[in-house]
């Protein structure tokens, strides 16, 4: 049997020759050498071999989730994801019969328990993932298709995923009939300055996901002589159509499919696409009263955990008491004069009846008209110059009021 690929002719020993990569595997394995030549340039002279390199994990601060975080798998090694295609549940598989379908599927001999290839399946989306530190044992377990784990026979799809640290971007209204190759290849060939390692088309969307491996997301890039913009990919919460529940997409539902419409979860078949819809929409995520991931669903995108602030504590001293200035006056004083004496012993003669009290005249309280309070009383020579001013002015009232009294007259 041949196959036709972009109008040639491909033999089957051509297509499994190992010549051809996918986009993912690329970028890990370009990844890959230059964590090995920044290990090697960071290396000591004296430092033991005895660590295979393929065991060094990546350190990083853990992630605030609901469940504990999965360990990180080593970063210097090959990631290949596989996603089920019929309805298995992988939680409940023994982790070690799917490692051994694995190899014979593959066709692969185990290796030594300290080099052994790593599977671990993710407890909630229904996938695993394998680590893998030879490129040629990758390409072997990428080309699987079928998996025989207890006697129970599935279907299941394995790619190798961009890195970890990859950037992700959307291309919104960008799809026009093009292959996820086609579009790849456009992108690489439009954008030689950037490192595009992926680009397909989103689902049934017509937007196109663009992974870079960019220390920042660039603003705009060309797209078959269009500069378009590209505006930062989010995760949305996974929501299964066929189950009613979020965790796992509908592709990897472990439970038989059922015919049930994708806007309210009854038994009947979805309404065709761009015909009146005749039920009320349910969300899965929210459970709300529109359509799963509407713009109206406001827990439509996965929400990163906000890390609670620990207190900070009050590095500034009290405050002190304000003191009296006589105290701060005598307090100088004492500290001038050096240490007082012992004050003398009390005498115990009698002391005189105390006088009673007279009672002062309470006085009405002035209001002060004044914007800063009452001013300071003068000195003695300005109160003399005051009153010598005032027996002149009198002086020269009294005379000018007889002038005018004899004019009168």
């Amino acid at each position: 049997m041949e196959y036709i690929v972009e109008g040639q002719d491909v033999s089957p020993e051509e297509l499994s020759d190992e010549s051809w990569q996918s986009p993912g595997l690329r970028a890990q394995e370009q990844r890959r050498a230059a964590l090995r030549l920044a290990t090697a340039a960071a290396k000591p002279t004296t430092t033991p071999a005895s660590l295979p390199s393929s065991k060094r994990v990546n350190t990083s601060p853990p992630q605030h989730r609901r469940r504990a975080p999965l360990p990180r798998l080593p970063a210097d090694t090959i990631h290949i994801v596989g996603r089920p295609k019929s309805p298995v549940e992988l939680t409940k598989l023994q982790p070690w019969h799917l490692y051994t379908a694995l190899l014979q599927a593959a066709f692969l001999q185990d290796l030594p328990p300290a080099s052994r290839d790593t599977v671990r399946i993710h407890p909630v989306n229904n996938t695993f993932t394998l680590s893998v530190a030879d490129s040629a044992r990758a390409q072997a377990y990428l080309r699987i298709t079928s998996l025989t784990v207890s006697g129970n026979t599935f279907t299941v799809h394995l790619y190798a995923p961009p890195p970890d640290d990859a950037l992700r971007g959307i291309l919104y209204h960008a799809f026009d009939d093009f292959t996820d190759q086609a579009i790849l290849e456009d992108l690489q060939a439009s954008n030689p300055t950037l490192s595009v390692v992926g680009g397909r088309r989103m689902g049934k969307a017509p937007h196109i996901l663009v992974t870079l491996m960019e220390p920042k997301l660039p603003r705009w890039i060309f797209y078959h002589g269009v500069q378009l913009r590209l505006l930062p990919f989010r995760n949305k919460v996974e929501a299964c159509y066929n189950c009613r529940s979020t965790g796992h997409r509908t592709d990897v539902c472990p439970k038989p499919r059922q015919e049930r419409c994708h806007r309210c979860g009854a038994a009947h078949p979805t309404p065709p696409e761009g015909s009146p819809p005749t039920c009320n929409p349910r969300c899965i995520v929210c459970n709300g009263n529109h359509s799963t991931y509407s713009s109206n669903c406001k827990h439509r995108y996965v929400q990163r955990p906000q890390r609670q602030k620990a207190p900070v504590p009050d590095t500034h001293p009290p405050p002190q008491q304000p003191v009296p200035p006589a105290a701060v006056v005598r307090s100088s004083q004492q500290a001038a004069s050096g240490p007082s004496p012992a004050p003398p012993p009390k005498s115990v003669t009698a002391s005189p009846p105390p006088v009673p009290a007279v009672p002062k005249p309470t006085s009405q309280p002035m209001n002060s008209t004044w914007p800063r309070g009452a001013p300071g009383l003068p000195s003695e020579p300005q109160v003399v110059a005051l009153q010598q001013e005032n027996a002149s002015l009198r002086q020269q009232v009294t005379a000018q009021s007889a002038q005018i009294a004899a004019q009168k007259t």
